[in-house]
């Protein structure tokens, strides 16, 4: 927090030096774009965030960055415009699969992601050591600060006294004028909405004038006008706060920890970790005697969740260890360096292990979606641990980097693997093999997996098949409603193939 108040300091210094400008030709397309903008919002909000609606209201924000910042930016060469390959498949993916959960993630870090990718192209050389508080203090903090920006376009566009002169007409009171309207309408609807009386006195009095035929404020009406009206400032707002700030560097100070500090609790861990390592070598992967009460079975299968868990701590330590830790000699850094790879290799070993005991547990329960990408989220920490390995006696390599580019490439890639068909899929084969499959899990998946579904729904087993059935009958009434096939914004290729499957 202390970082993020450095940064809005500093920002308000270089706002207040008149460091932020943008032509008025780009401020003015760029005001209607953003209202544009925030109507799809509404729109997008009110037929829910699926969709193909949702992959135009994505592409709308960044047609609104490029056409304010056109006169800024240099795309040629800006290597930035690479940041756009993970996001395209980001904001499409909801129009072509029909999995909420990856859909849900992607609501969640789209917003980190392309302000990541706009800091990116404007920058050219963006500095990685602290992305978190520089892409939240542009998410947050700057744009609350432009938020009326907007009201300072409209004055740019009114004519100047100069212009006027000779005609009555004070510019401030037309400014006034036009910040009243908008303001007056959604202080009477909000009167109107509170007050069924001065609702109808306000309805009669428009209606004298033709104005209009019948004037009805509702709550959901005030829910809209608040949805473009907000996004609408918000969306101008956040591309504007780009033009206050001409390097990448973060206004904050870089801290940093000793090397006796950080020794200390990775020593102590790799000694934990070395004792852990002797035990599951000696029961886990040597067959040895457990002690009595210890089912091998039971053994094997639990403790995948904390073993990931205790991987991330690890993960975590080398990454501020490798980039904070104050090193005096060479000795001192052979040290350190040792003491982290030794952490990374036992990290190695607990990511084995949890992938053993994983396997172990889906070639017995079957396959499921926490299981699943709890398995590629390891592959995620193997990746990254072998970068910090690298990382770690390469020093010309930024880790900070390293592990942006990684983690965007392999969540990219996560967006691009349909898990509902492979869940159903493997499923499908364990039962074939062992004869035990959760059938009433399986109609919890997506549409993605209604063509094994299908395959399902003539089984041998009657239980199986009714299940199954019953499930398949249910989807057919809901994709087949009015409302879900025939609005646009709603549009999926996988829900359009089950409907295809289904007829």
């Amino acid at each position: 927090m202390s970082m993020m108040s450095e940064d809005i300091s500093k920002y308000r210094e270089l706002e207040t030096a008149g460091k932020g400008s943008i032509k008025n030709r780009e401020a003015l397309l760029g005001l209607l774009l953003a209202v544009l903008a925030g109507i799809l919002l509404d729109r997008v909000l009110l037929n829910g965030l699926g969709g193909f609606g949702f992959s135009i209201l994505m592409c709308s924000l960044i047609v609104l960055y490029l056409v304010m910042l056109r006169g800024n930016l240099k795309l040629k060469g800006n290597s930035g415009l690479l940041w756009f390959i993970p996001i395209s498949v980001m904001i499409f993916r909801s129009t072509f699969y029909d999995n909420e959960i990856i859909h849900g993630l992607n609501i969640m870090f789209l917003p980190i992601v392309m302000t990541g990718g706009a800091l990116a192209v404007w920058f050219h050389n963006l500095e990685y050591h602290r992305p978190i508080s520089n892409i939240c203090s542009h998410i947050f903090a700057y744009p609350l600060l432009n938020l009326l920006k907007p009201l300072s376009v409209i004055k740019k566009l009114l004519p100047s006294r100069k212009d006027l002169k000779g005609v009555k007409i004070n510019p401030h009171f037309l400014a006034g004028v036009l910040l009243s309207i908008p303001l007056l309408l959604i202080v009477l609807a909000f009167l109107s909405s509170a007050d069924q009386m001065f609702n109808y006195y306000v309805g009669q009095f428009l209606n004298s004038f033709n104005f209009m035929k019948s004037w009805h404020i509702s709550d959901e009406t005030l829910v809209h006008i608040f949805i473009i009206t907000g996004g609408s400032l918000y969306f101008f707002a956040f591309v504007w706060s780009f033009t206050v700030r001409k390097t990448s560097q973060p206004f904050g100070s870089k801290f940093e920890i000793e090397a006796l500090t950080i020794s200390v609790p990775v020593s102590l861990l790799n000694i934990v970790y070395l004792f852990f390592s002797v035990i599951q070598f000696s029961y886990l992967y040597g067959g040895g005697t457990l002690p009595a009460g210890f089912t091998y079975a039971e053994y094997a299968r639990r403790g995948f969740f904390e073993l990931v868990a205790v991987t991330v701590i690890n993960f975590t330590i080398i990454l501020v260890g490798v980039n904070r830790t104050k090193v005096s000699g060479r000795r001192q850094s052979s040290f350190c360096n040792l003491l982290f790879t030794l952490l990374i290799l036992f990290t190695f070993n607990m990511l084995y292990s949890a992938y053993y005991k994983m396997r172990l547990y889906e070639n017995t329960y079957g396959y499921t979606y926490l299981r699943v990408y709890v398995s590629l989220f390891m592959l995620l920490l193997l990746i990254l641990n072998l970068s910090a390995l690298v990382a770690i006696w390469y020093k010309k390599i930024s880790l900070y980097k390293a592990v942006v580019i990684v983690s965007i490439s392999f969540y990219t890639l996560i967006n691009l693997f349909n898990a509902d068909a492979y869940i159903a899929k493997a499923n499908i084969e364990v039962y074939r093999h062992t004869g035990r499959i959760d059938a009433k899990y399986l109609t919890t998946l997506s549409n993605d997996a209604v063509p094994y579904l299908l395959e399902l729904s003539s089984d041998t087993s009657p239980d199986v098949a009714a299940v199954i059935q019953n499930d398949l009958n249910k989807r057919r009434i809901n994709l087949n409603s009015k409302d879900k096939s025939t609005n646009i914004l709603q549009f999926n290729f996988s829900r359009q193939h089950a409907r295809r499957l289904l007829r």
